[in-house]
């Protein structure tokens, strides 16, 4: 066990694509503006996020844990990323609560408590894409 985020995408239907699409470019927006050192999926020191296709990041060497791994297409799903508070969480909880608020079928859960552990995360989504971003957490 650990602090975990997870989210499920029951809407994975073609007509889903081009909000799906516009969810990701923001998410690579906040990732692009990313307040604290991120990597690539396996958290290596010297590598930079994939953003490519879909979106993929750790944090870096010893503050990484687990990768966020979002797909360039909508597929229908249940995932989670284990992050251990480590310092990449305030860009996991962002992308998360960007995905959530572009998605209406695209829930998040989380150990953490939404207006605490959330807060960050929220508060940067927002100042990045100049709007405000609220994450309901599915409990």
């Amino acid at each position: 066990m650990g602090y975990t985020h997870y989210w499920d995408h029951k809407g994975a239907a073609t007509e889903d694509a081009e909000a799906y699409e516009l969810a990701l470019s923001e998410v690579r927006k906040v990732v692009a503006a990313s307040p604290v050192p991120l990597a690539g999926g396996f958290g290596d020191v010297g590598t930079k996020p994939e953003l490519d296709d879909g979106v993929r990041f750790n944090g870096v060497g010893h503050d990484s844990h687990e990768t966020l791994s979002l797909r360039a297409t909508p597929e229908a799903g249940f995932d989670c990323c284990k992050t251990a508070r480590k310092p990449y969480d305030v860009v996991v909880t962002a992308c998360l609560a960007v995905m959530a608020d572009r998605l209406p079928t695209f829930t998040v859960s989380s150990d953490g408590d939404e207006l605490e552990d959330w807060k960050a995360g929220c508060a940067l989504a927002s100042e990045v894409l100049g709007r405000h971003i609220l994450v309901r957490l599915d409990h």
